[in-house]
């Protein structure tokens, strides 16, 4: 009865994360349109909160996939830290995890930013954006302290 009111399991999650990974290769192409074509050869795994840790037991195995992944990306992959939590949950999260004053619209833009460099530079081998974020942060809406980029 309570089945529907209650967040899925962390198992049930990556098992649904596979269940679309594995339906990208089977299904994808079906509802896209005749002249696109996916290239699944380079395909991204990201998530937030949750979401980057199921992304990242994705990525480790914990459920089989029919497709590799070329990147990972997860943004604080950690179990059930959302915007504004309530009750004794909220109380404990707002007290050991730090949140800023301002508002989070900056912070998200210049995640998304980020997001979006490092796939065009991983992927399709356009790193002048990825680039100059790593040599001037400032160009970035929010403050980036500190910056590390370390080239494998």
């Amino acid at each position: 009865m309570l089945y529907g009111l209650l967040p899925p399991s962390g198992i049930q999650e990556i098992k649904s994360a596979a269940t679309v990974t594995n339906w990208l290769s089977s299904g994808l192409q079906s509802v896209l349109p005749e002249n696109v074509k996916p290239d699944l050869l380079k395909l991204a795994l990201s998530g937030h909160s949750r979401g980057g840790k199921t992304a990242f037991a994705l990525a480790l195995g914990y459920a089989d996939t029919s497709l590799n992944f070329s990147a990972l990306l997860g943004l604080d992959p950690v179990g059930g830290l959302n915007d504004h939590l309530s009750g004794c949950i909220g109380a404990i999260s707002g007290y050991i995890c730090k949140s800023g004053k301002g508002p989070r619209d900056p912070m998200r833009r210049c995640v998304g930013g980020l997001f979006v460099a490092f796939l065009k530079a991983y992927l399709e081998g356009q790193s002048g954006d990825f680039k100059a974020i790593v040599d001037e942060p400032d160009l970035a809406p929010v403050k980036l302290d500190p910056v590390e980029f370390i080239e494998a």
